[in-house]
């Protein structure tokens, strides 16, 4: 091989080189986007089917109930959540999450299941405040999915973007 032919073999090797790294890189890229794409619409999705299930869970407040908890208001919350998980948002409850969702509903359902004739007679409050407690243990799995209270990362040390 002459000297020539040489010099034309590496440089045909490192544009086939060139080639492969910027193909690799390229698609990686694109992975990339597409990924942080994918997240950026999973999240939005989920944060407007965590609000929902929010505003669901007043019932179980533990300041300034809107109405007495009876035992029906139990049922007709356990409906409404059972509603909630199969046509807004079941599918996008994580694990921990989803976890104590049913947490929530197999305390609601076991409540109302000893309650007696009586579905108007109010709650216990030991028993309110177990079910209260497994609301606030969902609503904060919630909180965490979303990170909706943490501070901004674009927030300084000043806290001012």
């Amino acid at each position: 091989m002459t000297g020539e032919v040489v010099v034309a073999l590496v440089g045909l090797v490192g544009v086939l080189l060139t080639a492969v790294i910027t193909a690799i890189a390229t698609a990686a890229k694109v992975r990339q986007d597409l990924e942080a794409d994918y997240d950026l619409a999973l999240r939005n999705e989920r944060l407007a089917a965590y609000r929902e299930l929010w505003r669901r869970l007043e019932p179980l407040a533990k300041y300034f109930r809107a109405e007495e908890v009876t035992y029906r208001r139990l049922e007709r919350l356990g409906i409404v959540l059972r509603s909630w998980y199969f046509h807004t948002g079941g599918i996008y409850l994580t694990e921990r999450s989803r976890d104590a969702y049913f947490h929530l509903q197999d305390g609601l359902r076991d409540s109302v299941e000893k309650r007696g004739e009586d579905l108007d007679r109010k709650l216990d409050p030991l028993l309110f405040e177990d079910l209260r407690e497994r609301g606030s243990t969902l609503r904060t799995s919630l909180v965490e999915d979303v990170r909706t209270r943490r501070e901004s990362a674009l927030a300084g040390e000043g806290g001012a973007y």
